[in-house]
């Protein structure tokens, strides 16, 4: 009896194993196909906030721009140990400095990147780039309104992560992404993490958690449509006095032609007049 009862059992076992095997196969393959469809558009404001995260993280985490500056300070330090040594005192005051200087440059490295965007946004626009991102490639929209490019996984050779942005290197090309949500025009956000988190595990990656600034980002932007229409103006303005210029030399030589040609029947008649008398 108890042998039946188990057999009983696990043929029960095999039935609701053999019903639920397809419904398991369906959703697999509904996932995997749910997967290979994963579309995002991102934007992407090329602002001063984006371009100051980028230059402080490619200085000081891809260049090892404080590694460098440590070698040379490290080597100046032993120089100057050996200058107080044999007492060149030119030497160790020339060296001294150089050492201030390069330590002046670490820690105003933030500053340093400011004064450039500063200098740029203050004749430039931020722009607006726009990429699309699937399980198969990315495609660039160009800022300038030119060809869309498009560019498989592959091309993809370096993946860094921060807080704020994704940076991927189709070699030495950055592709910034922004991972704010707001900056997605279509798909989620978690479809755009979840396109980018399997290509991390094919490639070099690198991702940092804490924050790569020392303040936070200010900057007031100038008034641009002013700023074009004051250089319209002034535009205008030369053209009109170069016409102005050209429109009086016009004048001046045909007041010098008609002089001319008033000039000549005179001389004419005077010639005639020579020619009697001889």
């Amino acid at each position: 009896m108890e042998q039946k009862e188990l057999e009983k059992e696990v043929l029960e076992e095999i039935n609701a194993t053999s019903e639920e095997t397809p419904a398991e196969e369906a959703e697999a393959q509904e996932e995997v196909l749910e997967a290979s469809s994963r579309k995002v558009v991102v934007k992407l404001n090329v602002d001063y906030r984006t371009l100051k995260y980028y230059n402080v993280y490619v200085l000081k985490y891809v260049r090892k721009f404080y590694w460098l500056y440590a070698i040379f300070l490290l080597l100046l330090a032993g120089g100057l140990v050996y200058s107080i040594i044999v007492k060149t005192y030119i030497v160790v005051a020339l060296m001294a400095v150089f050492a201030l200087y390069l330590v002046y440059q670490m820690l105003s490295i933030e500053k340093t990147i400011d004064r450039q965007l500063t200098a740029h946004f203050m004749r430039r626009r931020p722009q607006v780039q726009t990429y699309t991102f699937t399980d198969e490639g990315i495609t660039i929209d160009p800022a300038d309104g030119g060809d869309p490019i498009n560019y498989e996984w592959v091309y993809v050779t370096h993946i860094y992560q921060i807080p704020q942005f994704y940076y991927l290197y189709l070699g030495k090309q950055p592709i910034i992404v922004d991972r704010n949500e707001d900056m997605i025009i279509e798909g989620t956000k978690e479809d755009l993490e979840g396109i980018i988190a399997t290509q991390a595990t094919k490639k070099p990656f690198k991702s940092l958690d804490k924050n790569i600034l020392k303040e936070p980002v200010e900057f007031n932007y100038p008034d641009y449509d002013a700023m074009e229409a004051a250089q319209e103006e002034q535009r205008a303005a030369i053209e009109s006095e170069e016409k102005a210029e050209v429109e009086e030399t016009v004048e001046a030589e045909a007041i010098e032609e008609e002089k001319a040609e008033a000039a000549e029947p005179v001389e004419e008649a005077a010639e005639e007049t020579e020619a009697k008398e001889e």
